[in-house]
């Protein structure tokens, strides 16, 4: 029985294996757009109507310059951020869990606290935002037989699309058309 994601979709060995966008090397050399620049009235709207059709980057880019420019958007945005590290959090068996169930849950526990960078992961996150969504992508690592995220890689924003139909479908932009690539179920931890 394969073990699939939320949606159904099932674990595609690649995933643990090789990161997603290692196929896209050209992405690694595109810098963003500074869109603020030269910014009209006649401009703003365009950028807004690209967006909806799917194409993020110069929308990303926009936002990622109001943060570096305005240090008031940049100090309310980091107080969210840090605000969430201040919570307690942990994680919970089901109500009448059974004695696996229990043992499961700390083992996960027992996972999620080894993660070094767990803060990090929780402050990537909250570039969702500004932006409408993040994407980190996962590495993985074996370790004693159980495959576990070794890091998370925060891309930049302007990486991804969405589909003109489907608008809360995130997809990658690359070499696969005009509309990009599906995230690897796995590959990914995306917060909306």
């Amino acid at each position: 029985m394969p073990i699939v994601d939320l949606y159904g979709n099932p674990l595609q060995r690649e995933a643990l294996k090789t990161p997603q966008t290692v196929k896209i090397a050209q992405m690694q050399r595109i810098y963003p757009d500074h869109p603020s620049r030269g910014l009209t009235i006649r401009k703003l709207p365009r950028i807004l109507q690209l967006a909806e059709l799917g194409d993020l980057s110069a929308q990303a880019s926009l936002f990622g310059d109001m943060l570096e420019r305005d240090g008031h958007i940049f100090a309310e945005m980091e107080k969210r951020k840090n605000a969430l590290l201040t919570l307690d959090w942990s994680i919970e068996p089901p109500k009448r869990a059974t004695a696996q169930e229990q043992a499961i849950t700390a083992q996960v526990q027992e996972w999620f606290d080894a993660m070094p960078e767990i803060e990090d992961i929780i402050l990537n996150g909250m570039e969702a935002v500004g932006h409408g969504f993040s994407c980190q992508e996962i590495e993985w690592a074996r370790i004693e037989k159980v495959w576990l995220p070794k890091r998370h890689h925060l891309r930049p924003h302007y990486w991804f699309r969405t589909l003109p139909e489907q608008r809360d479908e995130i997809r990658l932009r690359d070499n696969n058309g005009l509309y990009g690539s599906p995230l690897w179920p796995f590959g990914w931890l995306v917060h909306r």
